[in-house]
């Protein structure tokens, strides 16, 4: 989403927009507030179409949204189409020599949010080393501290 941020076509698609609801505006008044004699017959047809231009392509964007293929569908469809690219590599060597796993190879299947972007999970708390004495060293003193780490080395 981040690289629409400044997209040149966006400005051009929303302009259009407004031009056509707009100029359909206009074909509508002009057929409201004219005279029957004045009135071209041509004037509703064309500020109904003008204006419906954007709400059409909202609802096809809407539907497309709706019925487009969606990611396990996609991920069925390249697995099937994986012997027709025997040749082609699985993972892009990275130019330190390391390897970079691809997301459909990768065995960590991180949960994604709508956004699409990863969501990390982290799991419980475990805490390591000697608690069984009912404290922390850091809340005891610096010598009673190092006298308990004496006292488990022996």
């Amino acid at each position: 989403m981040e690289n629409r941020k400044g997209d040149k076509r966006i400005y051009i698609i929303s302009g259009f927009f407004l031009v056509c609801t707009v100029c359909g505006g206009i074909f509508l008044c002009l057929y409201l507030i004219l005279p029957d004699e004045q009135v071209q017959s041509w004037y509703p047809i064309a500020g109904m179409a003008l204006v419906s231009i954007p709400w059409i392509f909202w609802l096809l964007l809407y539907l497309y949204q709706c019925f487009k293929p969606t990611k396990k569908v996609q991920n069925e469809l390249d697995h099937q189409n994986q012997g027709k690219f025997a040749g082609t590599p699985k993972s892009a060597v990275t130019s330190g020599g390391a390897t970079a796993v691809s997301d459909v190879e990768s065995p960590l299947k991180s949960p994604v949010g709508g956004d699409g972007a990863r969501r990390v999970h982290f799991g419980p708390v475990v805490v390591m080393g000697n608690v069984s004495d009912g404290g922390d060293d850091e809340q005891r003193s610096p010598e009673a501290a190092t006298d308990h780490h004496r006292e488990d080395s022996d």
